[in-house]
């Protein structure tokens, strides 16, 4: 693990490009999961992100072949491929 002076904290990596990267070369392995086990109140995965422009992304899938293979706009506009077919909502 590498915590740089900038902040960027690599894992599996010697230089971070962004405040938390992580990089496996690993055969038929996740890179990371994460599991709440709790029975009351359950929650996933937050990501608050302040801004309010229609054209910045909050949230993006990029393949090795496809990049933005699914994302997701400030605005709730979502767009991607399933299957190698493109498809938007909003």
């Amino acid at each position: 693990m590498v915590i740089q002076a900038s902040g960027n904290v690599g894992i599996g990596m010697t230089s971070p490009a962004y405040k938390f990267e992580v990089e496996t070369c690993n055969d038929n392995e996740w890179i990371s999961q994460m599991k709440h086990i709790g029975s009351t109140n359950i929650h996933g995965l937050l990501v608050d992100v302040n801004i309010n422009t229609s054209d910045s992304e909050l949230f993006r899938l990029d393949s090795s072949d496809v990049v933005g293979a699914f994302s997701v706009r400030a605005d709730s506009y979502c767009k991607g491929r399933i299957w190698n077919v493109p498809f938007r909502i909003g």
